[in-house]
């Protein structure tokens, strides 16, 4: 997939080009849920909610094993407050593909917010285990610890995120955000000078 969308990004200028791109595939191959999925994928982008629910629904409808569409689903469903559904198709995404760690990153986000710790502790650390770069899982359990009131893991996640990132403004908000809390004025005054720069 990786190749496909940088030919097309080479000879498309605009997301409006890329849809075109895909539109017309489907329009000549209707069943083409890789480019159906990718429409609803651009409509997200464009904020078009209910057409990315309707195209990657259909994408989903024609294949229905595939996990990374079913996270794609659940994306579009977080995006629009549907938190139940979101869950149950992340979840769906894991049983199709065990090994998908943004499904079990935003699982656990859902999870954290359902306030089912335990279990959103678990889905982030699965999510890492998978993929020890998924800088969303880290941020997502991060916040979690320290909502948990476990600081130090809160900000050995955000040190993690920082080593990847250093640029991540929020990791070094968070980061100033607990120092304050602790006391620890220097540090604080630190990481918040850090995210201003």
């Amino acid at each position: 997939m990786k190749i496909g969308h940088n030919i097309v990004t080479f000879f498309c200028h605009s997301l409006e080009d890329i849809f075109l791109v895909f539109k017309k595939i489907v329009e000549s191959e209707p069943n083409h849920h890789q480019s159906i999925n990718m429409l609803g994928l651009i409509a997200n982008i464009e904020n078009d909610i209910e057409s990315s629910i309707k195209y990657i629904e259909k994408a989903v409808s024609l294949a229905p094993t595939n996990g990374y569409y079913r996270n794609n689903l659940g994306v579009v469903y977080l995006r629009n407050n549907d938190y139940d559904m979101a869950l149950e198709e992340f979840m769906n995404a894991i049983n199709y593909k065990k090994d998908i760690s943004e499904a079990y990153s935003n699982a656990g986000f859902i999870l954290h917010k359902k306030g089912r710790f335990k279990e959103s502790k678990e889905m982030f650390e699965t999510a890492l285990a998978y993929n020890p770069a998924n800088i969303q899982a880290y941020l997502n359990g991060a916040n979690l610890c320290k909502d948990m009131g476990d600081y130090s893991q809160a900000l050995g996640h955000y040190m993690s995120i920082i080593d990847q990132d250093s640029t991540n403004i929020e990791a070094h908000l968070k980061m100033a955000e607990i120092y304050f809390e602790l006391k620890f004025y220097n540090e604080a005054l630190e990481y918040y000078s850090k995210a201003i720069d």
